[in-house]
């Protein structure tokens, strides 16, 4: 189920012979064909028609909200990032005035940018270790 031992497996599979005789390379290709549909084509397929059907729902979906509007696409495009946008800057606003605990949280995040170098040197080494450790 981990998919350690599948090639192998998929190889043995493809030169399996009948009961008697024993393996024979890429004695049957029709399985390497099949093989390779199944684990490439299948899913690409499968993946992109999933994707292709959400995208049509959610774009039906967005035209009917449209079509109750009585504005036009570009018109309904415009008023709704001017709305957010002065919503978002109210929101900035009032946090702002909550004063002193904003304050010491955006001083701590600024402060957490001495440790970036760290962090990531950290990550670093942590990814060689477990490379080395890989490579035994």
């Amino acid at each position: 189920s981990t998919g350690e031992g599948r090639p192998t497996v998929l190889k043995h599979s493809v030169d399996a012979t009948y009961e008697e005789p024993g393996p024979s390379p890429t004695y049957r290709m029709e399985l390497s064909i099949f093989y390779v549909v199944y684990f490439v084509a299948f899913p690409f397929f499968f993946v992109n028609i999933f994707v292709a059907l959400i995208i049509i729902t959610f774009q039906e979906q967005g035209d009917k909200v449209l079509c109750e509007c009585s504005l036009e696409k570009n018109e309904n495009n415009f008023i709704n990032l001017r709305f957010l946008r002065l919503f978002r800057a109210a929101r900035l606003i009032k946090l702002l005035r909550q004063g002193y605990t904003v304050c010491i949280l955006l001083w701590t995040f600024v402060q957490s940018f001495k440790a970036l170098p760290y962090m990531c040197l950290l990550i670093a080494m942590l990814f060689f270790i477990y490379a080395i450790i890989g490579m035994q």
